[in-house]
């Protein structure tokens, strides 16, 4: 990642730091799970904010690896955060359970299913929160906001992209935002809530934008079809495909697999692309 693209490491630290003290504060006004009853106001502050700054130390190791694993299986957003909130509360639980016995007389508690079902309860809210915000954290490498104006939208569907050489009087936002590292030869877009994930031959980085935008800033340049509502493809990316009962998966020579929307599987299949 160039220095560009890479945000400033300490910068980043101080925004997580806040971002667990506040959350942490949150959780002491509150005293969820009892807290707010069994504890004093100095103690309640101390352990929620203790436990949720510690806690950063396990839930953003968490949070790449299930944006690592949901990348490549192509799951949704939601479904890897949460995956990835419940696997940090198995550490959690007992980092909590050590932090109270640490703070308070007789503090340790003894359900352990019981505290990881509130710990989990927690973590999974928290890396909620952590992935919309991960723009403004620096979790994600920001690139050129694509405010360019938006050429007018193609008709719905899922007609073929002729593949044209790019013309050097004609600017690509999205092309030209790219690090130089990845190189321009664009492989699928993979879509992100605000974010737009552009994967290339050589990785992969966030462009905040919309994806009919950069769909549509595409035709002309590379070949490709819209095959789900998340997922754009460039035809020279597919390196093969697999089908199971009615679901349909491409994929592609990055290594990434592809899921392709029913309704827009007969359009895969009528431009030859399941052969």
């Amino acid at each position: 990642m160039s220095d560009v693209n890479r945000p400033h490491f300490w910068p980043v630290v101080a925004r997580m730091a806040g971002f667990a003290a506040g959350a942490g504060l949150l959780l002491g006004t509150f005293g969820p799970f009892g807290t707010f009853e069994s504890m004093t106001i100095a103690g309640r502050y101390a352990f929620w904010v203790t436990c949720v700054l510690a806690g950063t130390c396990i839930h953003l190791p968490a949070y790449r690896l299930g944006e690592m694993l949901g990348d490549a299986r192509g799951w949704s957003a939601w479904i890897w955060v949460s995956a990835a909130g419940l696997a940090a509360a198995i550490p959690m639980t007992f980092m909590v359970n050590g932090i109270a016995a640490a703070i308070f007389p007789n503090g340790a508690l003894q359900d352990v299913m019981g505290l990881y079902a509130y710990v989990a309860a927690i973590s999974v809210p928290i890396l909620a929160v952590v992935h919309l915000t991960a723009g403004w954290l620096g979790l994600r490498e920001p690139l050129v906001t694509a405010d360019a104006p938006a050429p007018p939208q193609p008709a719905p569907g899922l007609t073929p992209m002729a593949s044209v050489p790019e013309s050097e009087s004609d600017p690509s936002p999205l092309l030209d935002a790219l690090p130089v590292r990845l190189g321009r030869e664009i492989l699928c877009l993979q879509m992100e809530d605000h974010y737009v994930r552009v994967h290339t031959a050589a990785g992969d980085v966030m462009v905040h934008g919309r994806m009919a935008d950069f769909e549509t800033e595409l035709i002309g340049r590379v070949e490709g079809l819209r095959v789900h509502r998340s997922w754009w493809v460039a035809r020279a990316a597919v390196t093969g495909w697999t089908k199971e009962d009615k679901s349909l998966t491409l994929q592609l020579r990055n290594g990434l697999s592809v899921p392709v929307a029913r309704d827009r599987q007969s359009e895969i299949r009528n431009a030859g692309w399941l052969r």
